[in-house]
């Protein structure tokens, strides 16, 4: 279905802890921009956005279809 070769999940784990932090950082580095990236937190706004406050970093709080709400 993919073309995966016959031994590909016999030989899953064995890539997959070949993969060095080394390589982590160089692809990441190449691919991720923390500048777009965004973290998602669920739950309730009134005990845990003062304690995001405190980070200095923007909160935005939205319902659940993503629409702006004030508190």
């Amino acid at each position: 279905m993919f073309e995966l070769p016959d031994d590909y999940f016999d030989s899953y784990q064995q890539r997959i802890m070949a993969v060095s932090e080394a390589d982590v950082q160089r692809v990441a580095a190449r691919y991720v921009d923390p500048d777009k990236g965004a973290i998602v937190i669920v739950g309730r706004s009134s005990e845990i956005r003062a304690p995001l406050g405190q980070l200095g970093v923007p909160v935005s709080v939205v319902d659940v279809d993503g629409v702006p709400v004030s508190e």
